[in-house]
């Protein structure tokens, strides 16, 4: 057993411990005093940014799952517009100019691209698509397509924004543990070199080892 935590887990444990005993009326005066001189405040700087990365964490999760809806709903309309190009009066001289549009190939592909990369070539593909007033396109497919993709977009940008954010709460958590760790060891160093150990396994959690 060791009074000092060794991973995040414990440390943790050690920072809500922290925050419970400097509540609590019947925390000793001499381990009061101490919490109190500023460990308290860095405990509290722990524990709520290990919260904020657990909302990051659950927001990153939403958006991924929001996107990946958009997503199915973008290529399901936007195969349907093109099947519609294909059997329509357009055919396939329709299809050609439809291709050279969203940068060629086949249109699997272009739909199988990383969601990031398939909104950039759909950008291009409606941006061409839309300075062409010579095209004869089945319209109410195609704004359906046009509005999915917008959609997707969207969460695509939701999703990207969820990840740096979560990649900012993990820095803060990190930097607030190398603030909270060492002085939570300076505080069983310094209690057991001046108060005793009673006092610290009678208030302080130990660590199975």
């Amino acid at each position: 057993m060791s009074y000092y935590p060794k991973n995040a887990g414990e440390l943790l444990q050690a920072a809500e411990l922290v925050l419970a005993l400097a509540l609590n009326p019947g925390t000793p005066p001499a381990l009061l005093a101490r919490l109190k001189a500023g460990l308290e405040a860095l405990a509290r700087a722990y524990v709520d940014a290990v919260a904020a990365q657990r909302g990051g964490i659950s927001a990153q999760d939403a958006a991924r799952a929001a996107r990946d809806v958009s997503d199915d709903l973008t290529d399901r309309k936007g195969k349907a517009f093109f099947q519609a190009c294909r059997y329509g009066e357009g055919g396939a001289a329709l299809m050609d100019e439809l291709q050279r549009a969203w940068g060629g190939g086949r249109m699997s592909a272009a739909f199988n691209q990383p969601d990031a990369d398939q909104v950039n070539t759909f950008d291009r593909f409606f941006a061409l698509i839309d300075a062409r007033a010579d095209l004869s396109l089945p319209r109410a497919a195609y704004d359906e397509f046009k509005a999915a993709h917008e959609d997707m977009k969207a969460k695509v940008r939701a999703e990207e924004a969820a990840d740096a954010a979560r990649d900012t709460f993990a820095a803060q958590v990190q930097a607030a543990g190398k603030a909270f760790g060492p002085a939570y060891r300076f505080l069983i160093r310094d209690l057991l070199f001046n108060e005793g150990e009673d006092l610290v396994r009678d208030h302080l959690p130990r660590f199975a080892r």
